[in-house]
């Protein structure tokens, strides 16, 4: 069997045969979506939010991540 994928594909390339300009388009959305969300979490660089989004985090898996490191310790 001959597997050609990789263990965690870009988004880019998961979004390659829809072509190019759908490419960018949702690129830039996601972009667009994690400044917010960094914004709304106090963060400055979207950077990470980014990399979560394209492993598969949803806003909701990265707002619980969130959430958890900001309960005070009992």
């Amino acid at each position: 069997m001959d597997d050609d994928t990789t263990e965690n594909p870009s988004l880019r390339e998961r979004l390659a045969p829809f072509g190019e300009e759908v490419t960018r388009e949702t690129i830039a959305q996601h972009i667009r979506a994690a400044c917010a969300m960094a914004g709304d979490l106090g963060g400055e660089d979207p950077r990470d939010i980014i990399e979560q989004i394209e492993a598969g985090l949803t806003r909701e898996d990265i707002l619980n991540e969130f959430r958890r490191g900001e309960r005070p310790e009992k």
